[in-house]
């Protein structure tokens, strides 16, 4: 991908909306973290009134967008993946509220905690659990930098998106998860819309990533989309929020309605929403109290800059 691309504005729009999605998918369904699905259409939520579980301010955002920017950080100054370098960066996170909008670490998965407490006492980075009972979703709700770092390198980006969920989720379901959510994620900040080719994505492992991924095409209805912090729920109502929208605003709305794990369904719709309709399609009320809205969006350039001297010229 050279500069003189002539697709370059919109792709740069798209990557933008990848991340900036994200954050804004998270800080929308904060507010809606841990409560019931909304019922009726009309009560659908909105507005970036923040609130919620953690009380926020209006466009603060919780773990999803705070971790899915130390390993920007990490992918951008290591010009690639270096898992110790990542968990020593969650690991600031965790302990001093580095990369949170609050300054505080005050949201954190379960298997996430445990996997870092446990990379602080041995050094290894690899401390996800694999047991059954970690399939979370706290690998797929951070993978997107993965998306704009490996823009040039398919294969580097899937191997990417693999080992940072191995990180603190060893699960098959969250790796094999993960694989396929960049590979799809990369094809729409790449601008691909022919549904046969985005239909014939490759992925390998969990054999449920196949349930998730007939949501993409319509095989879903609410009533059966499932906002719980299972990975393969996630990946499964993302892909039907934005399936049965013609807009961001659309699908983001359907998602963090949900209710339940609604901060991380919303992160992860707002990832691929944005990477299918850009930056431009986000609505600006929603944008303009966003925390860190500025650098979120330098984030994914850098990112996207980075790809280009990685993988053009060989550094």
């Amino acid at each position: 991908m050279s500069d003189t691309d002539p697709d370059k504005p919109a792709l740069l729009d798209r990557a933008r909306g990848a991340l900036l999605g994200l954050a804004v998918g998270d800080a929308l369904g904060a507010t809606l973290e841990f409560g019931p699905r909304i019922a009726s259409v009309k009560d659908y939520h909105r507005e970036m009134i923040g609130g919620g579980p953690f009380g926020l301010q209006p466009g603060e955002w919780t773990d999803d967008t705070a971790m899915m920017l130390a390993l920007s950080k990490s992918l951008t100054l290591r010009k690639g993946f270096d898992p110790v370098d990542v968990m020593e960066r969650w690991v600031s996170w965790y302990r001093t509220g580095e990369y949170s909008c609050t300054g505080t670490c005050f949201d954190i998965g379960g298997t996430t905690r445990a996997a870092l407490e446990r990379f602080e006492r041995t050094g290894d980075p690899f401390a996800g659990s694999a047991d059954e009972h970690t399939a979370a979703n706290g690998s797929l709700m951070r993978v997107a930098p993965v998306a704009l770092f490996g823009l040039d390198d398919e294969a580097e980006a899937v191997r990417i998106a693999r080992e940072q969920s191995r990180l603190t989720h060893a699960h098959p379901a969250c790796v094999s998860t993960c694989d396929y959510f960049v590979r799809l994620l990369r094809l729409f900040i790449l601008g691909e819309e022919d549904p046969i080719k985005l239909a014939l994505v490759k992925w390998s492992g969990h054999p449920e990533v196949q349930r998730a991924k007939a949501a993409l095409w319509g095989g879903l209805k609410r009533k059966d989309a499932r906002s719980t912090g299972y990975v393969i729920d996630t990946l499964e109502s993302a892909f039907w929020a934005v399936s049965a929208s013609g807009s961001f605003e659309q699908a983001v709305v359907l998602a963090v309605s949900l209710g339940g794990d609604s901060d991380t369904v919303g992160a992860v719709t707002g990832a691929l929403a944005g990477a299918k309709w850009g930056e431009r399609s986000i609505p600006e009320r929603w944008l303009k109290p966003l925390a860190w809205r500025s650098k979120i969006g330098a984030t994914a350039l850098s990112l996207v800059r980075v790809s280009s001297e990685v993988h053009l010229h060989g550094l």
